[in-house]
Parts: C-alpha cells; sequence; structure tokens
C-alpha cells in the first residue's frame, strides 16, 4: 500500500484523493504504485481528478486555490459568484448550498411580510450575502470538489471513475433557473402567508 506524498498517510489501492488531507494522488511518484483512473488511455500526463470534476475553467480554480493554500478558508475573489450568487453555486451543482440560500431568502422574505422591513435593510442583506458568496465561492467549490472526488474514489473502482466525475461533475446550466423558480415560490407563499 502506497503513501499519501505529502503527508505520507496511507492510501488506499485506486484513491484518487488522501483521505487525510485531500491531495490528488496522481503525481508521477505517486502514479508507480497505483492504478491510473484513466485506465486504457494512453497520456504523457494524468489529469488531476479535480480537473475532470471542475471541467474547462479548473486552470481558473486551481489558481485560486493554490493562491490561498490547502488547509485553509481564506477568502479569494469570484466576480461571477458575487454577481450571480446563489445561481453560480446552482451551475456548479453545489445543491446544497443552494437549499441553505433558498432557506435565508426564506426567513429574509418571511421578515420582509411580518415585520415591514426598510428596503435599505433588505438591500443590506442582499449585498451582504453577495459578498460573502463572492469571497467565499472559490472556498467553498474547493471542497465541494474536494469532497466529489473522494466520495467517487472510495465508490467506483478505478476503471470507472473518470466517468462518474465527469457525470458527476461539470455545470449544470438548468439548475439555476430551478433555483429561481424555487426562489419565486417562496416569495409567493410567504407573501401569501403575511398578507403582503
Amino acid at each position: 500500500m502506497a503513501s499519501c506524498p505529502k503527508c505520507s498517510a496511507q492510501a488506499a489501492p485506486g484513491a484518487l484523493f488522501c483521505s487525510a488531507c485531500g491531495t490528488a494522488l496522481t503525481g508521477s511518484a505517486f502514479a508507480e504504485t497505483q492504478p491510473s483512473v484513466l485506465t486504457g488511455q494512453e497520456q504523457e500526463q494524468e489529469e488531476d481528478p479535480a480537473e475532470i470534476v471542475v471541467g474547462k475553467n479548473y486552470a481558473y480554480y486551481r489558481a485560486k486555490w493554490d493562491k490561498v493554500g490547502p488547509n485553509t478558508g481564506a477568502a479569494s475573489w469570484n466576480w461571477a459568484a458575487f454577481f450571480l450568487g446563489f445561481m453560480w453555486i446552482a451551475h456548479r451543482k453545489m445543491y446544497w448550498l443552494c437549499w441553505i440560500f433558498a432557506g435565508i431568502f426564506a426567513v429574509e422574505f418571511l421578515l420582509e411580510g411580518l415585520f415591514a422591513l426598510s428596503s435599505r435593510i433588505s438591500n443590506a442583506i442582499n449585498l451582504g450575502t453577495a459578498v460573502v458568496v463572492g469571497t467565499q465561492g472559490n472556498y467553498w467549490y474547493r471542497l465541494h470538489v474536494n469532497q466529489k472526488v473522494k466520495d467517487i474514489s472510495n465508490q467506483y473502482p478505478p476503471a470507472l471513475a473518470r466517468s462518474e466525475l465527469e457525470r458527476q461533475g461539470g455545470t449544470s446550466w438548468l439548475a439555476p433557473f430551478g433555483f429561481i423558480a424555487v426562489v419565486f415560490v417562496e416569495a409567493i407563499v410567504m407573501g401569501l402567508l403575511t398578507g403582503k
């Protein structure tokens, strides 16, 4: 059994990520003792499993993640996350986080209806939420990608892992519209409940 090149933890055969520190286990020294996630494909250089999950914008996110380090929640700015908020989150398939934001919006709609919050307070909540998503979005996405790679590497053999990473990774153009519909329905329901 080989060990992680970063933290020296024992790595399970065929694992794509270290279960202790999350390091991708695809380097040349590690690859000598482990089956490749790209079994049957001859390539000069193996892909990082995270690259398969992220897709075409991998270089952008890798640079952001490397800039703040692997084990920190330090902020790095993402304009798309700032302007699009939960729509960006849904596009990147972080659905669990979308449901958290849907809950935040429901509470906001309820408070607006019950206490007639001024537009200044509502705008401040929305701006604050946008800033949080803009500054923490890259970090949340890194956690999401690492967890996705870890889960898939633990559930699927290396020969099937790549196709599963592609299927569960990438982006969704339909999800943002689905969550827009959820927020729209929330606004209607909260309006009916509060008589607004």
